[in-house]
């Protein structure tokens, strides 16, 4: 069955008001969920099925949404959720990502790249709600092994980083270390 034929999903939409968009698959992220752009009467959005997800996981992607737009940073604004069910209507970004946008114009990825880490080191200074939970190495798939292997890569990313980079002392590579 298609997205368009899943009458759980129809439903869904049709409570919120795009019972009629037009579907466009995506591609999906290392999860289990699956998602779908929505175009309706010249808005558009994007639908995440989490149905094969735990509802503690699509609840706490709400909570990080939420605590991230409370602090000015860019995450999608949740139009519509159905904890129950497993559906999410969300703000659709579009699709331009750094890469597409470095690979348009090579001379702002400098700026691109001062933009994100601006971000990431703001987002280290926020002091996640108590609700939050945070998920352990081994929640996420990463054993000693594979933390071993992502502190390597880190080394060798900082050992060819442009010099901006190296200054940022609030990045810390060992931060997988900090939740067992």
């Amino acid at each position: 069955m298609t997205v368009e034929q899943d009458p759980k999903i129809i439903g869904f939409l049709t409570a919120h008001g795009w019972g009629e968009a037009s579907f466009f698959p995506m591609t999906s992220d290392a999860s289990a969920r699956r998602y779908a752009r929505l175009l309706h009467s010249g808005r558009s959005g994007v639908l995440m099925d989490a149905r094969d997800v735990a509802r503690t996981q699509t609840e706490q992607f709400c909570k990080i949404s939420d605590l991230l737009r409370a602090h000015g940073l860019s995450a999608p604004e949740i139009y519509a959720r159905d904890f129950s069910s497993g559906f999410l209507l969300l703000e659709d970004f579009g699709d331009k990502v750094f890469s597409r946008l470095m690979d348009g114009d090579p001379k702002r990825e400098d700026a691109l790249y001062r933009n994100a880490i601006d971000m990431l080191v703001h987002l280290r200074t926020l002091v996640p709600p108590r609700s939050l939970t945070v998920a352990s190495s081994d929640v996420l798939g990463l054993g000693r092994l594979r933390k071993q292997q992502l502190m390597t890569w880190g080394a060798q990313v900082c050992a060819n980083a442009p010099t901006y980079l190296l200054h940022c002392d609030k990045v810390h590579l060992h931060a997988l270390d900090h939740h067992p």
